[in-house]
């Protein structure tokens, strides 16, 4: 289901139909959603929040250069909670440009241009 395959490109579902319908397709705990009151309520939570792709940045250690940022596609609710699709989620590795920068501005300004073609808000945050 993932659209941006073009070279250079990161594969994530990029439009508000592909990111609920993968949602739809997947039960986040088949346990939970058991009954047809429980997949009504996920049915409608999925419909009300707001698709969007999360880009959740963190440092990994070492001398501070390094960091990688975790790419999920998902709903984002009123609420604030995330539920992300439970696709394949790309994991980008990169060396940070400033040190007196966050990890999330960081990695905004050396991969936005990667999310070329998604149609859907993208949110930089610090894991």
């Amino acid at each position: 289901m993932p659209s941006t395959a073009a070279a250079g490109q990161l594969n994530v579902q990029c439009t508000a139909e592909q990111i609920r319908a993968a949602l739809y397709a997947s039960n986040h705990d088949p346990e939970y959603f058991d009954t047809a009151e429980a997949v009504a309520e996920r049915d409608a939570r999925i419909a009300a929040g707001v698709p969007v792709v999360r880009v959740t940045a963190c440092n990994s250690g070492g001398s501070g250069r390094e960091a990688y940022a975790l790419i999920q596609s998902g709903i984002r609710h009123a609420d604030g909670t995330f539920w992300p699709s439970i696709e394949g989620c790309p994991i980008v590795h990169f060396r940070r440009r400033d040190g007196r920068l966050t990890d999330a501005e960081n990695a905004r300004r050396l991969l936005h241009r990667r999310f070329w073609g998604v149609e859907v808000p993208i949110e930089w945050v610090n894991g």
